[in-house]
């Protein structure tokens, strides 16, 4: 981000909100301790979707894996990259916030579909939903942490 901008931590749009604290942090220490929605945020305000995971891993990466219901094909094209690592990031950000919120990760709703779900709207006006199974998560994350420790 900063080879394009050396600023542009400071210069966001005001619905996304920088946690300065001390004033007197360095960059790095700032950085580090931004959240994660913070982060989830940034990554769509500048569609750098493509670049928070290796290619590699979205290319294979699988919905079905998670929960056998989920779409490959948004009507009669496949997800791409983009789409699957906005998919990821928001997941990945509601299993977080229940977990610390101390929700029930388990819990389906009651026509069996998993609770732990987003909504996603890339055809304007028809949503999609992705979901994980209760005894899938854990196999989730772990795919997720490992593919950011390609490197």
């Amino acid at each position: 981000m900063c080879q394009s901008n050396k600023d542009w931590l400071f210069n966001l749009p005001d619905d996304i909100r920088l946690d300065v604290g001390d004033k007197t942090q360095d960059h790095d220490t700032l950085i580090s301790r931004q959240t994660f929605n913070f982060w989830v945020k940034i990554v769509e305000y500048y569609k750098i979707h493509n670049c928070a995971f290796e290619e590699d891993f979205l290319d294979s990466f699988s919905f079905k894996k998670y929960y056998n219901k989920n779409k490959e094909r948004l009507n009669k094209y496949r997800l791409n990259n983009y789409q699957k690592a906005h998919i990821i990031l928001l997941l990945t950000r509601n299993i977080r916030n229940r977990a610390f919120h101390n929700e029930n990760l388990l819990k389906l709703r009651k026509s069996g579909i998993p609770r732990l779900s987003v909504k996603i709207d890339f055809n304007e006006g028809k949503f999609f939903y992705f979901s994980i199974e209760p005894n899938m998560i854990v196999k989730y994350l772990d795919d997720i942490l490992e593919s950011l420790g390609v490197k």
